[in-house]
């Protein structure tokens, strides 16, 4: 008995202290968070600029959470960072501190979004030291072409698919994608996929395609491969094929070397029909070793060559000499962090750190280990992705979203997170917080991309299928899934929303009808179904590869009843509408379908204004403090005109639902701030604006938005979406009697059934 009690005392003592342990070392994090994102981001030194940040977070959280006390905690962070930021101040009261006193040219962060240790794809986002020496990557193309072209007037509407083998080469940090465009004969561009957001980061070869139907007037397919950024991608055997309709068979097009069998790749002078090369700092070279099919393979490799250019001022607003920002970042503990630093007249910044200090800290840096089983790794993502948001997210005022809460909640579950996917979920249910429909949480290990050979949706909040691809499989359009492997469906459901990011209902039901179904390859799914029937079905197609094929199916456009047009602007081109134009012009009612993402044909909108348009409604925010402290907005809009023929004296109906995400919120707020129609449906993602892209260390990819959108009067957009005018609800009644509940509606409103 006394043996007994004494080992339940032991049990208890040691859960206290190990709950006490855990307690600190979360102080010790919050501590360390706080003041990585101020010298990372705003604190504009030479040393903190050459940082390895990623592996220092996953470095610097192993240091602290060694940290048992305030004391050591002190002494870890000067270690960590003043060799950095030399002139950085802890103390522990700000009465402590000193005036920061400067006498000289100086530099300091300007942040245009964020383009620091960002991918946004573009100049759109960026960063930069004022007056500093920056690293510029390249001397030209920040990306790499490889590319040739066909004529395709003979292809018009026909589906097209094109396919290549690919893979990433160890330590490449750029982004390889394929590529395939329309270009179509009035000048315009028509189908086009460059898969953005789904890079290639694998280092082994695989297979990766793209398919899209054409318009109705194409000129040339452009095709090939892009290298974004440095590092170096494999590609070989390129294939096209064509079909005639969704359910034909392929039939191939003959490429003209396609596995670059022959002695050169081609000609750099853009030749129809040959392969050329874009990108003067790039190196395009026919490769005889690690292939995966014939002779030979193009590897696409960028310079690494590095130029030293002077950081050019980004924005208007400045900071004025010895400003710094002040700020209580733990118990006992206050910092203050010039925000400018002293240049010499060689452009580098002074004074200097310790050589030895700094030296000894990048070695132990650079010898990090990144291994998400390990906690350090966990921790240091999770510290990284705080400060992206914490300092870049523009849109907390309007979420209410407590991000310090969310913070420590991550850092609490991180603790008993033990292997990769622990910690991928861990930064999903991070990043949902945001209430942001582009955010996308992705891993370039995760392999669990295949989907069995049927779809389904969230409707009435059950899963019911809506289409079936297999005719084998002993499933039909509205059967209702109850339990998927023993789980029921409400509760799988809201396991999967905890790791999702949106701001509306729809938009967090649309991401949930794919995340409830992904798997491994082969991996089976046992279903149970509502009439009492158990199934089990085989996850066989990769869905990321063909995404197509799991969209609802969609009529391009069709008349309806006597007077009246429906159009698909998930599926029409503008050149296809406008050669559609002289019977949408005849018509008494137009029902312009928006449930998806528009085909590039906004400027619909023209012929449904009757004013020309001024309005601006994007913001790219501008910083140069912490915690986004007196942030500025740069704004624009997109200055629509006018064009004839005019639509908007007819009967006019939107339908969308909250599939309808970024652009095509860009394009309902024209309809709903102009009252150009009758919008039919549910409401819209939520989420707009130019997306941005960080990443962690481990293959770790996080999207967000880095830009703030309104509504065309001022009001919030982000998590509101844009609001129907007529709600209507899908139905599992509707579905399994295969009627379009919002096309029915519209009918109605024009007076067509």
């Amino acid at each position: 008995m006394k043996k007994a009690l004494l080992n339940l005392l032991l049990l208890a003592f040691t859960a206290s202290s190990i709950a006490q342990t855990q307690q600190q070392q979360q102080t010790n994090l919050e501590t360390f968070a706080k003041l990585y994102g101020y010298v990372k981001y705003f604190h504009p030194t030479d040393e903190a600029y050459a940082m390895d940040w990623d592996k220092f977070a996953i470095y610097g959280a192993q240091q602290v959470l060694q940290c048992k006390d305030q004391k050591a905690l002190n002494a870890t962070l000067t270690r960590l960072f003043v060799p950095i930021a030399p002139t950085i101040q802890l103390a522990s009261s700000e009465s402590l501190l000193e005036p920061v006193k400067q006498n000289c040219k100086y530099t300091y962060w300007q942040h245009l979004g964020l383009g620091l240790d960002a991918t946004s794809g573009g100049d759109l986002y960026q960063s930069t030291r004022v007056g500093a020496n920056m690293i510029s990557q390249t001397k030209g193309n920040d990306f790499a072409n490889l590319m040739t072209s066909i004529d395709a007037k003979d292809l018009a509407g026909k589906y097209v698919k094109l396919s290549a083998s690919v893979k990433a080469i160890a330590g490449n940090p750029g982004e390889g994608r394929l590529w395939l465009r329309e270009d179509t004969q009035s000048g315009g561009m028509g189908f086009f996929d460059n898969m953005s957001g789904r890079a290639v980061t694998a280092t082994q070869w695989d297979t990766y395609s793209i398919e899209g139907q054409l318009g109705e007037e194409p000129e040339r397919l452009i095709l090939g491969s892009l290298l974004i950024g440095g590092g170096s991608i494999a590609v070989d055997d390129f294939k096209l094929f064509i079909r005639d309709t969704e359910d034909a068979p392929w039939t191939a097009y003959e490429l003209h070397n396609g596995s670059f069998e022959s002695k050169t790749i081609d000609d750099t002078s853009g030749q129809n029909n040959k392969w050329s090369t874009y990108g003067n700092s790039f190196n395009f070279d026919l490769s005889t070793t690690d292939l995966t099919d014939g002779k030979q393979a193009v590897v696409i490799s960028g310079s690494s060559e590095q130029t030293m250019v002077k950081g050019r001022s980004i924005f208007s607003a400045s900071l004025k000499r010895a400003e710094s920002y002040t700020a209580q970042i733990g118990q006992d503990i206050v910092v203050r962090v010039p925000l400018t630093v002293c240049l010499d007249k060689d452009r580098n910044t002074t004074p200097a750190g310790d050589t030895e200090a700094l030296a000894a800290l990048n070695a132990a840096v650079k010898a990090i280990p990144v291994d998400a089983t390990k906690l350090e790794t966990r921790m240091g993502n999770v510290v990284n992705t705080y400060n992206i948001f914490q300092h870049f997210f523009p849109y907390f005022d309007q979420t209410g979203v407590d991000w310090n809460a969310a913070f420590s909640a991550a850092v609490r579950k991180s603790f008993s997170d033990k292997t990769e996917k622990d910690h991928l979920q861990t930064i999903k249910e991070f990043t949902a917080f945001l209430k942001d429909g582009h955010v996308r949480v992705f891993s370039s290990k995760d392999s669990a991309s295949y989907a069995p050979e049927f779809a389904w949706e969230v409707v009435e909040g059950q899963l019911v299928v809506t289409q079936v691809f297999d005719t084998n499989l002993p499933l039909q359009v509205g059967d209702v899934v109850t339990a998927v492997d023993g789980v029921k469906t409400s509760e799988l459901l809201a396991s999967v929303y905890k790791g999702i990011s949106a701001g509306t209902k729809g938009w967090r039901d649309y991401r949930a009808k794919s995340e409830t179904m992904l798997g491994e390859q082969d991996s089976n799914m046992a279903l149970e179904l509502q009439d009492g029937r158990s199934i089990t079905v085989s996850r066989t197609v990769d869905m990321f590869r063909n995404w197509d094929r799991y969209k609802p199916e969609k009529v391009a456009h069709k008349k309806l009843g006597k007077d009246s047009y429906y159009v698909n602007l998930d599926v029409m081109p503008m050149d296809s509408i406008n050669a559609l134009m002289p019977e949408l012009e005849k018509a008494s009612g137009l029902v312009f379908d928006l449930r998806g993402y528009p085909k590039g044909n906004h400027d619909l909108i023209s012929h449904l204004l009757s004013e020309k348009d001024s309005n601006q409604w994007m913001f790219i925010p501008e910083y140069m403090y912490p915690d986004q402290k007196d942030r500025e907005f740069r704004a624009s809009g997109w200055n629509m005109p006018t064009k004839k023929p005019y639509l908007g004296d007819k009967k006019v109906v939107f339908l969308i639902d909250g599939s309808a995400i970024s652009y095509a919120e860009s394009y309902m707020g024209f309809i709903k701030a102009y009252k150009l129609a009758t919008i039919v449906g549910q409401p819209t993602a939520g989420a707009n604006g130019n997306v941005n892209r960080s990443r962690l260390p481990g293959g770790i990819t996080i999207t967000w938005t880095g830009m703030r959108v309104l509504k065309h009067n001022g009001d919030q957009h982000h998590a509101v979406g844009v609001q129907p005018d007529v709600f209507v609800t899908k139905t599992v009644k509707g579905v399994q009697e295969g009627r379009d509940e919002f096309l029915e509606k519209a009918l109605e409103i024009i007076a067509e059934k």
